[in-house]
């Protein structure tokens, strides 16, 4: 279970400058996941906005577009690196082999598979995107939704 936090709660669990893993929605109830190369939280006081970015070269996560709705997970960086060529797995009993250490979890308050061990779950909407120039990486802009983190009952 995961109880909704504050802004200030969710960014002492999720600090900037690391990477997260991006958990959209994809083709047939499947979701796509992806590692981000960095977080950041932006304007915090004033509106709470976020700001990701991900590898032009990639092909999942490319289709992200404004007023879309993304899900940051943010589990043991460890654990995200094994993300980052990004993955497409089944949502809803359908099955698919993974790729060995990646072990997607369901929760129910969240509407896509994220990866197991995620300490904190931003549900944001893109509000829009740029190419950073001199690097191959797509940079996102997000207002946050709401945070998730785990409970301290678990």
């Amino acid at each position: 279970m995961m109880d909704v936090l504050s802004v200030n709660q969710a960014f002492g669990m999720a600090p900037p400058r690391r990477p997260a893993v991006l958990c959209i929605a994809g083709p047939d109830g499947s979701t796509d996941m992806i590692m981000t190369q960095w977080f950041n939280w932006l304007n915090l006081k004033h509106n709470p906005m976020i700001s990701f970015a991900m590898e032009t070269t990639l092909s999942l996560g490319q289709n992200v577009k404004n007023s879309d709705t993304v899900y940051l997970a943010f589990p043991p960086v460890k654990e995200a690196l094994l993300y980052k060529a990004g993955i497409r797995t089944a949502y809803q009993g359908k099955t698919k082999t993974l790729p060995d250490g990646i072990v997607p979890t369901v929760l129910p308050e969240v509407p896509v598979l994220v990866p197991q061990g995620s300490e904190v779950i931003l549900r944001c909407t893109v509000e829009g995107s740029y190419k950073y120039p001199f690097k191959k990486v797509r940079i996102y802009n997000c207002n946050l939704e709401e945070a998730r983190g785990k409970s301290e009952l678990e």
